[in-house]
């Protein structure tokens, strides 16, 4: 398991989070298209016929996109589960799922095994380096 690999977790989490505040906008968007009255007449031409619909459109779209994030987070989630459960070391195993999986701080990993954060991190890189050499 590369770096990388591990990190995937923690930015498909932020995107997921990106999307659903980009949902929000919508919808908060539709709620106040809903209250709007201009008094105006409708101009042709001048954009979609119904807006309203327009935002439910995008508001469909971004949903979905956010289920498909959701279901590759979860994968993503499971390979990396089942190569944390092939390595000896408890703490290894530990400081993996707490910093990949469930995408915790150095400080936070730390605290909950009991070191420090440094030495967290240390050994984190240097089982990532050891794996490294022995794959290659």
């Amino acid at each position: 398991m590369t770096k990388k690999e591990l990190t995937s977790v923690y930015y498909i989490k932020k995107e997921i989070k990106m999307w659903e505040e980009q949902l929000e906008l919508i919808e908060s968007k539709a709620e106040g298209k809903a209250m709007q009255i201009t008094g105006l007449p409708f101009t042709p031409g001048a954009g979609s016929s119904d807006p309203m619909a327009d935002l439910a459109i995008k508001a469909v779209s971004v949903r979905e996109l956010i289920e498909v994030k959701k279901k590759k987070l979860n994968q993503q989630q499971d390979r990396i589960i089942s190569w944390i459960i092939s390595i000896d070391d408890t703490v290894i195993r530990q400081i993996m799922l707490y910093r990949h999986v469930r995408c915790y701080s150095w400080n936070t990993v730390a605290q909950k095994i009991g070191i420090t954060a440094d030495s967290a991190r240390k050994q984190h890189d240097r089982y990532l380096q050891q794996s490294q050499k022995e794959n290659k």
